[in-house]
């Protein structure tokens, strides 16, 4: 279910440095990347199945984040992570 499903990047971004969990879900999901990133701001966006968006928001880092995903009906989203040189989506499942 944790499948990276699109990167690209000029910075080079690993997708094992691109953490997300727990995945499946049914509180919170934290985001975590442990490699290096040279950007000012991320935009993060969670997307429904049918490709409506649940939730925006903006990271000064992306070092660790919590988002809480307790109140999403149970399903499938897309956690798509946008900066300035890379762009990634992962999957995730959210059980109750």
């Amino acid at each position: 279910i944790g499948v990276l499903t699109a990167i690209t990047s000029n910075n080079k971004i690993v997708q094992d440095d691109f953490l997300l969990f727990p995945n499946p879900s049914n509180n919170a999901i934290q985001i975590k990347y442990t490699g290096s990133i040279n950007e000012e701001s991320f935009i993060v966006k969670i997307i429904d199945i049918s490709g409506q968006i649940i939730l925006q928001t903006m990271f000064d880092e992306l070092q660790s984040q919590l988002i809480d995903v307790h109140y999403f009906p149970t399903g499938m989203y897309f956690l798509q992570v946008d900066a300035k040189d890379f762009h990634l989506t992962k999957k995730f499942q959210v059980i109750h």
